[in-house]
């Protein structure tokens, strides 16, 4: 399930498909905490800066937008605000609705425009263009708010289709004869409709009844770049925005996208970005807020750790270094400062921070004087083994089943049988009866052989399954083996 919001249009002048704001207003209306954070909408979005500057993502390219220059953000794009205090000017929102219906047949360079957007989406402009398309924003905004009726619907269209046109001008000059590119945008349109099928040029040029060559020149004069290219950058993109912001195994995203073998992706991945796609989700995840959203949360629990379960951690304090095998712990500071703690270095808290711990991630808390944070745990199910795409869930169930050696989990999990890396991993995971309490199968088995012969004794004597419980069945097991 995507795990990026989709925002449909919606204004309050009868759904015309187009509405035009200030930055200004926008900013001070919108709920800031949340621009920040990736969404996609499904209508054309245009920033126009008039001063200071803007930056803004799209697609993990950032995009600063100085005074005079705009920004043109095709639908579905996955984007963000990330820097925009004292900016003005305007944004602008249209639907494909808008363009087809409002904008009449021969203004197809206008929807051109704004459909092969996504590859040049930052528009510069000279300072003739920037003072009169600012003129005309002004008029079109001031018309807009106070549009009353079909024919001040239609100017407001009128002008927005020479603002347009202007735009046009200024990327391609006097001589707009060579605007026109249906091949390419159709070529576009079903690339991002099939690429989890098809991959190969030969493929779209037979959808569009057209030659490869064709395809290639066409996509050449659009963006300079040949077709194979084109298709290759658009995959690496789906595969990114999957890594990010979908709570799927890197198996079963290789497998939606077509890749016979996760091996395969992984592969074509780090050919193309110099790092792995678990390297990539790894060093994209704490900065992305949709991460630790989670179809398995427990809600509920979560509400009640934030209210009420609120640690202070005192100079004096020592939080000894720990971690939860199956869960992301986050902190949150609501008080004072202090650093959360890793193997490999320190994150500064203060008011407002948010700290997280990943799964299997040994962390701590430390102050140096007073910090007060609230905290909790969101279940994931990590992958040990990324050769055979083997998960902490997976080695767990065959402990449970009774596999307690090295051996025993590779021939029932096929873990460790590729490069062998996991296997240190395994080890340590065969070793530990409980991760919330840090207690050992060989500590379990021993209060078993003592007398403990039931789940809860055996959580009396060792602390184990006292906490999330997850580990209750394999402490059965043991009960029932002996071993």
């Amino acid at each position: 399930m995507n795990k990026v919001e989709k925002i449909k249009f919606k204004n309050k002048k009868k759904n015309k498909g187009f509405e035009i704001i200030s930055l200004k207003n926008f900013f001070e209306s919108a709920n800031t905490s949340f621009i920040r954070k990736h969404f996609r909408t499904d209508f054309y979005n245009l920033i126009f800066v008039t001063e200071g500057k803007c930056i803004h993502e799209i697609d993990f390219l950032e995009y600063t937008i100085q005074a005079g220059e705009s920004l043109i953000i095709s639908r579905n794009r996955v984007h963000r605000y990330s820097e925009f205090d004292n900016v003005q000017g305007y944004l602008i929102m249209f639907t494909e609705g808008f363009l087809c219906g409002f904008l009449s047949d021969n203004t197809s360079e206008v929807k051109d425009l704004f459909k092969q957007s996504y590859m040049n989406p930052h528009v510069n402009f000279i300072d003739l263009y920037a003072s009169t398309l600012t003129k005309l924003l002004d008029v079109i905004h001031d018309m807009y708010t106070y549009a009353d009726g079909v024919m001040n619907y239609k100017v407001i269209v009128s002008a927005f289709r020479t603002f347009a046109l202007l735009i046009l001008n200024s990327i391609l000059g006097k001589d707009t004869s060579q605007k026109k590119n249906e091949i390419f945008i159709q070529f576009t349109e079903l690339v991002e409709e099939h690429i989890d099928k098809e991959k190969t040029v030969e493929s779209y040029a037979n959808m569009m009844h057209v030659s490869k060559k064709t395809v290639n020149l066409m996509t050449r004069k659009a963006i300079d770049m040949s077709a194979k290219q084109y298709i290759i950058q658009q995959l690496i993109l789906k595969i990114k925005l999957k890594l990010c912001f979908e709570q799927k195994s890197i198996s079963e995203i290789a497998n939606e996208l077509g890749f016979t073998e996760s091996s395969n992706m992984t592969r074509f991945f780090k050919k193309y970005t110099g790092v792995s796609p678990r390297d990539f989700r790894n060093m994209n995840r704490e900065d992305n807020n949709n991460w630790i959203r989670s179809e398995s949360m427990d809600l509920n629990a979560i509400k009640e750790a934030i209210e009420t379960k609120v640690y202070h951690i005192s100079s004096d304090e020592k939080v000894p270094l720990h971690e939860h095998a199956t869960q992301d712990e986050v902190f949150y500071c609501i008080k004072g400062s202090g650093f959360g703690v890793l193997a490999d270095g320190e994150v500064e808290l203060q008011v407002g921070d948010v700290f997280i711990a990943p799964a299997g991630t040994m962390h701590s808390l430390r102050s140096d004087g007073d910090l007060y944070v609230t905290a909790f745990l969101i279940p994931v199910n990590r992958i040990i083994c990324h050769c055979k795409q083997v998960s902490y869930g997976d080695i767990r169930k065959a402990m449970v089943g009774g596999a307690r050696t090295i051996e025993e989990i590779q021939e029932i999990t096929g873990a460790g049988t590729g490069c062998g890396n996991c296997i240190k991993d395994i080890k340590k995971i065969l070793a530990l009866a409980c991760g919330c309490n840090n207690v050992s199968i060989e500590a379990v088995v021993n209060a078993v052989k003592d007398g403990a012969d039931t789940v809860e004794k055996v959580g009396e004597v060792t602390g184990a399954g006292t906490n999330c419980g997850k580990c209750k069945a394999l402490i059965q097991n043991i009960i029932d083996t002996k071993k």
